[in-house]
């Protein structure tokens, strides 16, 4: 029986994932100062086949520039194999705009749009709805399978805050993913247009 490859994308220094026992967890980070099995940029082509089951990005692509995103999730979805998923989890930008519109807004808002910013690799560069997101998974050529929100806690000021964040699983087909292909070539920025 074969492993369940998974990847884990922007790790961070704590293993957070829950990997199943028939499971591998590669880990990747950025930063070359966070222990990870492999440090690259996931704007640029990654470092390996079609090898990954699941690829999961949690609370990464806010990190990347907004017209750098549609070539960042083919990037991602290149190293699945067939049917295989990417899990996607980001800050919500509707929870962000109902807190910036309410009477008593959080410090962790803040945070949510902008990011630590204690290092270069904590700054927010962008922002999703869930129905952008899950378009986007669309135009970069996989199948939204699922598009949720779920709450999560912000620590800010030594505090914790809930918040909500969007979540979208998407799968690579190659068949939805060359019809996609054909519609972003040459640059799939320029279908954000």
């Amino acid at each position: 029986m074969m492993k369940t490859r998974i990847l884990d994308v922007g790790c961070g220094i704590e293993q957070k994932l829950k990997v199943p026992p028939d499971g591998e967890l590669v880990r990747l980070d950025a930063n070359p100062d966070i222990p990870a099995d492999f440090h690259c940029d996931i704007r640029e082509p990654l470092p390996f086949g079609e090898e990954f089951d699941i690829v999961v990005a949690s609370h990464v692509l806010e990190h990347i520039e907004h017209d750098r995103v549609p070539k960042t999730l083919i990037n991602l979805r290149n190293v699945l194999r067939e049917d295989g998923e990417l899990h996607i989890i980001v800050p919500a930008l509707e929870w962000a705009a109902s807190e910036i519109l309410s009477p008593k807004t959080s410090i962790a808002v803040m945070g949510l749009i902008y990011g630590a910013q204690f290092t270069p690799y904590e700054f927010h560069k962008c922002g999703f709805t869930l129905m952008w997101l899950r378009d986007l998974v669309s135009i970069t050529g996989m199948i939204p399978r699922k598009a949720t929100q779920s709450q999560f806690v912000v620590v800010a000021g030594g505090q914790q805050y809930p918040a909500i964040q969007n979540v979208v699983i998407a799968m690579r087909h190659k068949a939805f993913e060359k019809e996609a292909n054909d519609r972003l070539d040459p640059d799939p920025a320029e279908a954000l247009a």
